[in-house]
């Protein structure tokens, strides 16, 4: 999976692309399936292959017939988050397959490191500081959205976020120019590729 500061980064660039009126239930839903429950389950995938994540059906029970209603910022949210972990896997994960295990948890180091080199950076990330207002002074991440999620299982996941949050921030700052960079163009690609799902009607 992409790391969840690159769904909020690319949630925050494709926001403008969509109607919301609610971000910080928006925000929410970009990291939302990134939960302790099976991929397959959360993700909408088959085995844990992400490239399979069925985004086009979870578009259609969530989002399509449905009426607006606040909750509908937080399912343009998962969506997106579906979109970006099957441009994510394929990019980024399925060259990966013949590669060691100490060689895949190299890159994966880098890539986090990417995370904590940019909030060190950007501390003022206005989706992590929606969440954070959302998450401090209101109720609204305690409801129940999915029928394979428990109510409160969203919150449960953005507190875990931000414990871990705390602890990156205390660790030794490091650049790495050419991850960054590589980073950066996923981010910018995946925009154009959601983009055009978006233009395509979500298909």
């Amino acid at each position: 999976m992409a790391t969840w500061l690159t769904h909020l980064r690319v949630a925050e660039k494709v926001s403008d692309q969509l109607n919301i009126t609610d971000r910080s239930l928006f925000f929410a839903g970009s990291i939302a399936p990134d939960t302790d429950m099976l991929s397959d389950i959360s993700h909408w995938c088959t085995n844990a292959d992400k490239t399979t994540c069925d985004a086009q059906g979870f578009y259609i029970k969530y989002i399509s017939d449905i009426l607006y209603t606040e909750d509908k910022d937080f399912y343009w949210g998962y969506y997106i988050h579906l979109l970006t972990d099957i441009l994510w896997h394929k990019q980024k994960i399925a060259p990966l397959k013949h590669e060691s295990k100490d060689i895949i948890k190299a890159i994966k180091q880098k890539w986090r490191n990417v995370d904590i080199s940019f909030l060190a950076d950007c501390r003022d990330f206005k989706p992590l500081m929606e969440i954070e207002y959302a998450m401090k002074y209101t109720n609204k991440y305690n409801k129940f959205w999915l029928d394979y999620y428990k109510t409160g299982q969203v919150k449960k996941l953005v507190e875990g976020i931000f414990s871990n949050l705390i602890i990156s921030e205390i660790g030794e700052q490091s650049k790495d120019a050419a991850t960054e960079a590589e980073i950066e163009q996923f981010i910018d690609e995946c925009v154009e590729y959601i983009g055009k799902k978006l233009k395509e009607g979500a298909k």
